[in-house]
């Protein structure tokens, strides 16, 4: 499945990645991928708990590095 997170610039807020991340998690993916490409630094919390979240309900996530 596709989740949209970022607008066409690929700009967005944590808050809406967080989001996608537990709605995939919620819809049942079996693996998530995080090509995302920024930085935070230190990490958004937000997104630190979906992905907990997602892990927890045993979905694999998988995140990119060397993006940026």
């Amino acid at each position: 499945m596709a989740v949209k997170v970022l607008d066409a610039t690929g700009s967005g807020f944590n808050s809406d990645i967080g989001q996608g991340i537990e709605w995939a998690a919620s819809q049942g993916a079996d693996i998530i991928n995080l090509s995302l490409r920024g930085s935070c630094n230190p990490p958004a919390q937000v997104i630190s708990d979906a992905v907990d979240t997602a892990i927890a309900a045993g979905v694999v996530v998988i995140a990119a590095t060397g993006n940026d």
